[in-house]
């Protein structure tokens, strides 16, 4: 296999089928991505690597003002050069809107408001349970900074966003 950079920082990836043919693929670039689990208490973010291909956790932003955050956020995004934002909704498990599906909604219409960076709204189910899950098999205690369970619910909503997008575009 060979990488090259096109002029889009995209990356052609050639791979070879046999003696005659060659098939190109597109690796799709579209910057980094930031990755926001929504709490009434603290904001979990988590960020890709530039290629969006990998998802870390970033910071937690304590949630004492809604002002606050929005303009925090909008600092991130612009000292990230952030591409795309993905939100997630804790949709009920019957798929339903409940109370705070509904609170992330409209969080997300105000950061709309403040920023031209596309918004993608991504379904979540207990993030922070599955977080705890992780932090635990990794031996991390989090009792007395509970921003690593927030930061670390965000990086799952981005890693699963990140598996449901096909790395490659055929052309």
């Amino acid at each position: 296999m060979h990488y090259k950079a096109n002029p889009h920082r995209s990356i052609q990836l050639f791979v070879l089928l046999g003696r005659s043919a060659c098939e190109t693929h597109i690796l799709r670039d579209p910057g980094r991505i930031l990755s926001i689990d929504y709490g009434e208490k603290r904001v979990g973010l988590a960020i890709t690597d530039p290629l969006a291909i990998t998802a870390r956790g970033f910071q937690t932003l304590i949630n004492k003002d809604r002002i606050g955050i929005l303009t925090a956020l909008v600092d991130i995004i612009s000292s990230n050069e952030i591409k795309k934002i993905v939100i997630g909704i804790p949709y009920s498990l019957d798929g339903s809107i409940g109370q705070m599906a509904e609170r992330v909604k409209k969080f997300s219409e105000e950061l709309s408001t403040k920023t031209d960076v596309e918004i993608e709204e991504w379904p979540e189910e207990y993030s922070s349970e599955d977080a705890k899950i992780e932090l635990r098999k990794l031996g991390v205690d989090f009792r007395k900074d509970k921003g690593k369970v927030d930061r670390m619910a965000a990086a799952l909503i981005l890693r699963s966003y990140l598996n449901a997008q096909p790395l490659t575009e055929s052309l």
